[in-house]
């Protein structure tokens, strides 16, 4: 739904300047990290992406805030990889569900 292409910014900005690139946003989706709860405390629409880490712990908080996570039977187990190899509690995630959540949110809603 993007009109651009993405801006890959990881290891390039301090927070000012990533405080500066999510103003210009009108949403976001992204894992459990620090430019998620920015975003959040920003009031952008912003859905964390959770596998295997804990929203209850770590979820993003504000109006314009939400998770997706589906938990699986080893989830959450707070590893950087699998230790199974499997990925579930990622892989069940669908782009559309995300897309969906944004939309809730009121990301692609040019008066939110």
């Amino acid at each position: 739904m993007s009109r651009t292409g993405a801006v890959v910014a990881a290891g390039k900005t301090d927070v000012a300047e990533l405080k500066a690139l999510l103003s210009l946003c009108d949403g976001f989706a992204g894992n459990d990290s620090g430019a998620m709860h920015l975003a959040a405390a920003l009031g952008i629409p912003a859905v964390g992406i959770f596998g295997s880490t804990n929203p209850a712990r770590t979820g993003p908080v504000g109006a314009k805030a939400d998770v997706i996570y589906h938990p699986v039977d080893c989830s959450p187990c707070l590893k950087r990889a699998c230790r199974f190899g499997h990925y579930q509690c990622l892989r069940g995630i669908a782009p559309a569900e995300i897309a969906a959540a944004l939309t809730r949110l009121g990301a692609f809603n040019a008066n939110a």
